[in-house]
């Protein structure tokens, strides 16, 4: 199973060079909906995806989190640089941002920054990445309940391959998990044969995740761990059984 995975994602590499493809989570997509292009994580959050919101993140998601909620935030100009934020969208310029206008939009839509800042973190000294899509179909979601994921289609994510000499050298995800009535994001990252290298938990630092290494080396969606779990090391488990499971059903497609 791991030899097929890792031949697999060889093969998805492929795919992902010549086609030249960018991942769309849900956000990102009715953002280029309403503004006909899309926007690097760093729009909505400090530091790209599982980073704090900035100041037109929390606009956004206080008007709903919705297309409706574009035009409920266009008047408003959240980073106060004298631009509204409709205007700004219109022009390419960052919304979150008061260094960037429409004058003067910046580099906020180059490629190195439609990549998370953790990710690139954990990937360092890497210069290219490949983004996925990963929109759950309902095959994904029957086979990750098979290996005791729950998974559902508001699950959508972007699974990033880092790549060294065309070749995939690993897999990284960062999705959301809630502990203790909070919401965090967990940075998950896996050796090519899915095995785990890296857990990080982000904003998170008032919550005692125990011996994050513990999960290192083990085949990630077969991490022991349970939905549910009450204390955060058990959450922190989930979480990362949870990103081993998304990624494997979509590579294994």
């Amino acid at each position: 199973m791991r030899q097929r995975i890792s031949q697999g994602l060889i093969g998805l590499c492929g795919l992902l060079v010549s086609a030249q493809l960018m991942a769309e989570p849900g956000f990102a997509r009715q953002y280029k909906s309403q503004f006909g292009y899309m926007p690097a994580c760093n729009a909505c959050h400090v530091d790209g995806g599982g980073s704090p919101l900035n100041a037109y993140g929390k606009a956004f998601e206080q008007a709903g989190q919705n297309a409706a909620a574009f035009a409920l935030i266009a008047a408003k100009d959240s980073d106060a640089d004298g631009f509204s934020n409709a205007d700004e969208g219109a022009a390419k310029s960052h919304p979150g941002d008061a260094a960037s206008t429409p004058a003067k939009p910046g580099n906020w839509l180059n490629v190195e920054n439609l990549i998370p800042k953790p990710i690139q973190a954990a990937f360092a000294g890497v210069k290219t990445y490949k983004p996925l899509d990963a929109l759950f179909t309902d095959n994904d979601i029957e086979r990750a309940a098979g290996m005791g994921v729950s998974l559902s289609k508001t699950d959508e994510t972007v699974i990033y391959l880092p790549v060294v000499e065309g070749k995939p050298v690993g897999v990284a995800v960062i999705l959301p998990a809630v502990v203790a009535d909070k919401n965090v994001f967990v940075l998950v990252t896996t050796t090519r044969k899915l095995a785990v290298d890296q857990v990080l938990p982000l904003q998170a630092d008032d919550l005692d995740f125990g011996d994050v290494d513990r999960f290192k080396g083990q085949f990630a969606p077969k991490v022991e761990a349970q939905a549910g779990a009450d204390n955060a090391a058990d959450a922190l488990a989930y979480a990362v059984k949870k990103a081993g499971a998304m990624i494997y059903v979509r590579l294994k497609r």
